[in-house]
């Protein structure tokens, strides 16, 4: 596994967005939605899948995002 040290002190070689979608498919979307937010301010290179990552749809489907199949 390459070793992604960061500015932020993330030395796990997973990216914050990376947790999310764990969290995401484990059901636990207060979790996810904590490490968006991390994600977020840390400008995560990940978010640019948020949108058409599989990973994320029950996040997706439960928030009834703009673009998810939510019903």
């Amino acid at each position: 596994m390459i070793n992604r040290d960061d500015a932020a002190g993330n030395t796990t070689g997973y990216s914050r967005y990376e947790y999310a979608t764990i969290y995401a498919q484990w059901g636990n979307n207060l979790k996810a939605l904590e490490w968006l937010d991390t994600a977020m301010r840390l400008r995560d290179p990940g978010l640019e899948n948020l949108k058409t990552d599989e990973l994320m749809d029950p996040l997706a489907q439960r928030a009834a995002l703009p673009g998810s199949d939510a019903s």
